[in-house]
């Protein structure tokens, strides 16, 4: 979502609260946020997250759609919304929501995926816990073979000892490290010279 749409939702936040003649203050209460929230939404310095975006269309008698009016924001919501009752979730759909969702939220999700591709995992890392990244990493093991472009992907959002122990698997399995500097914080420091010895390996 660009700028200039973050703007016009604040813009129409404003527009409703006005419309109710409520106060910024009056309006955060409601919501258990600071007047400063609300002022960061109207002025289009930040965007309420899912939670928060429905309690706002509660407030205001108003759809998601009439609030947001952004497909960019609401298809993904609406996708995600509709197949809740479902018993699986696609990774993808998760994917597209994540931005509006918090960690928990997307935990409660987490039962109903089925498929899980590193490339969506990925994406996901930034919305979500350690563990819960862990055990996704974990799941797309299962799938598929994990590769070396996917370690400098993950290395910043991985908790320090699985990190560590699934770069000691990789290399136990015989993974080689054509380049490393950017891995290196992320590991043990006796990881980090089988880390190098593998690149060694990789240039002969």
């Amino acid at each position: 979502m660009n700028e200039f749409d973050i703007k016009k939702i604040g813009k129409r936040i404003a527009d409703a609260r006005k419309a109710l003649n409520m106060t910024q203050m009056e309006l955060a209460d409601k919501l258990y946020v600071s007047f400063q929230a609300v002022s960061n939404w109207e002025r289009g310095q930040s965007i309420p997250d899912l939670e928060r975006l429905t309690t706002l269309c509660t407030v205001f008698d108003l759809t998601l759609d009439q609030l947001i009016r952004n497909d960019a924001v609401v298809q993904p919501i609406a996708k995600l919304s509709s197949t809740v009752t479902n018993d699986f979730l696609s990774m993808r759909d998760l994917v597209d929501t994540a931005p509006f969702l918090k960690p928990q939220e997307i935990d409660s999700y987490i039962d109903k995926v089925t498929d899980f591709p590193f490339d969506q995992i990925i994406c996901l890392a930034p919305f979500i816990t350690e563990t819960t990244l862990s055990f996704l990493v974990e799941k797309a093991q299962s799938q598929e073979k994990i590769q070396q472009e996917h370690f400098f992907k993950l290395a910043p959002f991985m908790n320090t000892s699985q990190f560590d122990g699934l770069v000691c698997q990789y290399l136990n399995e015989g993974g080689r490290f054509s380049s490393y500097d950017e891995l290196l914080p992320f590991v043990k420091s006796e990881t980090r010279i089988q880390v190098v010895h593998s690149s060694n390996r990789e240039s002969f």
